[in-house]
């Protein structure tokens, strides 16, 4: 049975965009804590990938509630609803 490699799959979990910041996150969590700076950038990208998924299913509930009471947006409500000007 194969291994997962845990410090990748968290590692995977940073954007690059974000990638800087959470390096040095990583390495000030890893003083802090003693574990190595690898498995602090791990943990930090699966904090990120958490965030992530949680924004995700918030918004998805928002959407499916948004469908369901027949609200329109502000931008349509101002307008009577329409989407021509």
């Amino acid at each position: 049975m194969p291994t997962l490699n845990v410090v990748a799959i968290g590692q995977a979990g940073i954007p690059r965009f974000a990638a800087k910041r959470a390096r040095r996150v990583a390495r000030a969590l890893s003083r802090w804590t003693g574990v190595s700076e690898d498995s602090a950038l791990a943990l930090v990208g699966a904090g990120l990938f958490v965030a992530a998924i949680i924004s995700l299913v918030r918004t998805g509930y928002a959407m499916l509630a948004a469908a369901r009471s027949g609200a329109a947006p502000a931008d349509l409500a101002q307008s009577g609803g329409s989407l021509q000007a």
